[in-house]
């Protein structure tokens, strides 16, 4: 074998770690051999001389159809197999399948393994120009696993290609270190550990991906020092909750630096008299659980159980023992680090049928209570990396998960009681860990405002002795005066004068109370009649007396014209009345139905206009306001009028939705929306005339399907799933088929198969399409094509068989929809795209953009108006003027022709 023989080995070392390639190529010294591999190569050796030895293989004897090998060559190519055997399937009369098979040392099969049995099954192709398409991994428990190899050969063609670019370079340099998951059991661990230490590498970060290095490193960031200092504060939006956090590398980075813990969000870990921290240790590769240790704290007392089991058969024993002795215990909380112990216990209930439902209902996971929220001064968020640095300490200086599988191991071939007791001290060390850290976790919950080590991400500590701090709040009072909304500029100093700050809260109060003074000016003034009768129900009808006292009411609204339009101002004037029997006194009724403020619908219309339809916030809506007709209006004034129009015209949303749903065919689709930072969906309803919008927290599709129970048209939407369930005939866009074989087209170039494919489709598109833009939709002259899509699904989708991944899947659309994707050739007038739901949605689309965020009454309001809007589009109608009109039908609402003073026309039309 020469330096440039790209072997079994190098393949497997690629996919793990770039470096490890190079180390291996130059021969560089490594270190010792861990011993959980060395285990693993014990167990191999022993499985193959045992499955090798025996009489049959694979139910075919050994001596007539396999070759018992170690090694397959093919030029540069060297792979390592334990056996070829000839397959039973034969596809060809020119080629003979043969399949590779490889003897592994566990009980289920890894990515490495399946790498290692594609690359020989590659090899083999390569010697024999035929590569086998399945081979066989042989376990621990004499099984034999099936691998299809066809999917792996791209990745592994990929790792070939770059390995012998790697191997013909020889000045090429020795790559940066890059810690990842499979760096504890190289051989090269400690070199590049302490490699990746002097240059401070990113990859230290456990959360840190290759992805994330290459990002930072584009911005000129190398190490973690470097990357503390990208870290910037970020103001919180109020009231906005993320449904899962993020973790922040840049604050761990910075926590790193600073020796501090970080807090973006205080930990609240309710203190229990009685609490239970829980610790299992399994062998994952056997899906088996052998050890679970207990601390239990009950007031003062502390508790310790270790519950062992010796092989498999006595899984169930120890936990059944375990929720025995848990449920005795009552509602005390149970808490466990990481997912693993409650994925036992979910695996226990289902192999061995115990109950465990209530035990899991009081599983509290810590890393929920960290991650994201607590940045501790650690790389990872590991059980002994942050425990350590609450105090706790284990017994062994090597002490981790993978080192637990060895001792196991080693238990199991020796009985050896003191690997035994190293096992269960290492587990309850763990419970006693967690026990620490839960503590430290109330602990900074109610000291973190005062410790010196720890800061929060938000808002970052200010440091001051007493006196500095009198300073501080004297200075923020002068720069609190340089705000232009304080009252008149005034300073003020003596902050720590209760007096002046209870007069001071006094008057911001008051402050928040406005009122708006009358018009100087009034237009018109009216007067209305009183009420005559009295209202009261036991002498209802009772005749009102007049008093000499009068009731006012000021109304401001917009008068629209053909040029444009202008305030208005008109006082209604009336007498109030008197009730001689209840004593009750009554302003006249015109005066009593002005219950929503003094602007007028006109007004209210106008404002939200500049809302719906031109997208202007809230605070330029005041502004122009303000500036147009001179009057100071809030920013919850407008939202007050949004809301207003809302309600008034939810008679107008139902009258469109039931027009949708006599209409021949109607177009469907839903985008997201932000509601206050959870994730929400809107659907959107049209039939090219008219729209309605509905807001769902969840994108089931459930109140779909109950709205469309009874339609009898067509329904027009999109892939999504969720509509396949929908009764009516359906009609699939086109246009979302079409453009994602496109896009895959373009990222899939040399696929000749899959290319053949799209032809096949472009060739049963482009004529029909052709007569659509002749024709138009019309089935008398798009009949004739069904006979082509019959024979296209009998040519290209029905019992084909194709070889790419890609194929498969459209193979597998075509066929799934099949009665839906040319529905428009059987019927009239049916659209054969949803480009009539992406148009009315897009409105919504531009908005979320600029909004971001909505809450859900604002947001439901908001859509009630688009709707109507978006019908008026449709029908091209002023959605304006229609709400100034004060018609409820927009398809009853018809526009005066209104004369143009001004009209565009061409150069060549110019007069």
């Amino acid at each position: 074998m020469t330096n440039r023989t790209i072997t079994t080995e190098l393949v497997i070392a690629h996919h793990q770690c770039n470096r490890k390639v190079f180390l291996l190529h130059h021969r560089e010294p490594g270190g010792a051999k861990h011993e959980y591999e060395e285990i693993l190569d014990e167990r191999e050796k022993a499985n193959r001389s045992v499955y090798l030895s025996a009489i049959e293989f694979d139910d075919r004897p050994v001596d007539s159809n396999a070759n018992v090998v170690s090694l397959i060559s093919s030029g540069d190519l060297e792979a390592r197999c334990d056996a070829i055997i000839q397959s039973t399937v034969r596809p060809s009369k020119k080629h003979i399948p043969h399949e590779p098979y490889l003897v592994v040392g566990t009980h289920s099969v890894t990515v490495d393994q399946k790498l290692s049995l594609a690359f020989a099954g590659y090899v083999v192709g390569e010697a024999r120009r035929y590569r086998p398409t399945n081979g066989y991994i042989v376990t621990s428990s004499q099984q034999l696993q099936k691998v299809s190899l066809e999917p792996v050969y791209s990745t592994i063609q990929k790792h070939v290609d770059e390995l012998r670019e790697v191997l013909n370079n020889a000045e090429s340099e020795s790559p940066p270190p890059l810690l990842n998951d499979h760096c504890p059991i190289c051989p090269f661990r400690d070199q590049c550990r302490e490699a990746a230490d002097k240059e401070d590498n990113l990859s230290r970060l456990q959360r840190m991906t290759p992805k994330l290095i290459q990002k930072y490193q584009k911005k000129g960031i190398f190490t973690v020092e470097q990357l503390s200092y990208v870290f910037k504060p970020r103001r919180r939006r109020k009231g906005v909750n993320t449904a899962t956090p993020l973790f922040n590398v840049e604050l761990q980075a910075l926590a790193l630096r600073t020796g501090k813990i970080y807090v973006d969000e205080t930990p609240s870990v309710a203190e229990h008299s009685v609490e239970i921290y829980l610790d299992v240790e399994g062998i994952p590769d056997q899906q088996f659980d052998y050890l679970i240790g207990l601390v239990i704290k009950d007031r003062d007392s502390l508790g310790t159980y270790s519950l062992w089991a010796d092989s498999p058969e006595q899984e169930k024993t120890i936990f059944q023992e375990c929720v025995d002795l848990l449920t005795g215990y009552g509602d005390a909380p149970i808490y466990h680090y990481g997912s693993y112990d409650s994925r036992a216990f979910s695996r226990a209930a289902k192999k061995h049928g115990i109950a465990v439902k209530a035990i899991l209902s009081r599983f509290v996971n810590v890393t929920s209570h960290i991650f994201g929220k607590l940045y501790f001064p650690a790389v990872s968020n590991g059980l002994k990396d942050l425990a350590s640095l609450c105090g706790a300490t284990w017994d062994s200086p090597n002490a981790s998960g993978l080192q637990s599988l060895v001792w196991r191991y080693r238990w199991e071939e020796s009985s050896d009681e003191d690997i035994k007791q190293t096992l269960t001290s290492y587990n309850l060390s763990d419970c006693h860990a967690l026990k620490l850290l839960v503590n430290e976790l109330r602990r900074l919950a109610t000291s973190a405002d005062s410790r010196d080590d720890v800061d929060f991400a938000d808002r970052p500590k200010q440091i001051s002795t007493e006196r500095g701090a009198t300073i501080h709040r004297s200075l923020e009072g002068i720069l609190t005066s340089a705000h232009a909304n304080y009252r008149k500029s005034r300073i003020k100093l003596r902050h720590d004068d209760e007096r002046h700050a209870t007069a001071a809260k006094t008057a911001d109060t008051r402050e928040g109370r406005y009122f708006r003074l009358e018009p100087s000016k009034v237009g018109k003034v009216i007067r209305v009649r009183r009420r005559l009768k009295c209202s009261y129900r036991p002498h209802a009808g009772e005749t009102l007396e007049a008093t000499d006292r009068v009731s006012e009411f000021t109304r401001i609204d917009l008068a629209f014209t053909k040029s444009g339009c202008r305030k208005t101002v008109t006082k209604y004037i009336g007498k109030i009345a008197h009730c001689p029997r209840c004593h009750s006194e009554y302003i006249p009724p015109v005066i009593s139905r002005f219950n929503l403020g003094p602007f007028g619908h006109a007004f209210q219309a106008w404002a939200a206009y500049q809302r719906i339809v031109l997208r202007l916030p809230y605070r330029a809506i005041t502004g122009t306001i303000e500036d147009l007709f001179g009057e100071h209006v809030a920013s919850q004034t407008i939202v007050n009028f949004v809301g207003y129009l809302s309600r008034h015209y939810a008679s107008t949303e139902k009258r469109l939705q039931a027009r949708i749903l006599t209409a021949p065919f109607l177009h469907i689709d839903e985008t997201k929306l932000s509601i206050r930072g959870q994730q929400n969906y809107v659907w959107v309803l049209t039939d090219g005339q008219h729209v309605v919008f509905r807001l769902t927290k969840t994108r089931e599709a459930t109140w779909v399907h109950e709205l469309l129970a009874d339609y009898d048209g067509v329904v027009v939407s999109d892939f999504y799933g969720g509509y396949d369930g929908v009764q009516a005939r359906q009609q699939k866009c086109l246009s979302h088929l079409i453009r994602d074989l496109n896009d895959d087209l373009w990222k899939n170039p040399f696929n000749l198969e899959f290319e053949s494919f799209v032809s096949d489709v472009r060739e049963l598109l482009v004529p029909i399409f052709d007569d659509v833009e002749k024709f138009g939709l019309k089935a008398r002259n798009l009949r004739k094509h069904t006979q082509k899509v019959r024979s296209f699904y009998k040519r290209t989708i029905d019992n084909r068989l194709y070889d790419c991944e890609i194929a498969t899947k459209y193979r597998k659309r075509f066929e799934r929809y099949r009665d839906s994707l040319f529905l428009f050739l059987e019927e009239d007038g049916i659209p054969w795209n949803n480009n009539m739901a992406e148009r009315a949605i897009r409105h919504l689309a531009v908005q979320r953009k600029i909004s971001g965020s909505f809450y859900r009454r604002t947001a439901t309001q908001y859509l009630r108006l688009l709707g109507i809007g978006q019908t008026c589009r449709f029908q091209k109608k002023s959605f304006l003027r229609f709400l100034v009109s004060g018609v409820m039908d927009v398809d009853a609402y018809h526009e005066k022709k209104r004369r143009k003073t001004t009209t565009l026309v061409t150069r060549n039309d110019k007069p």
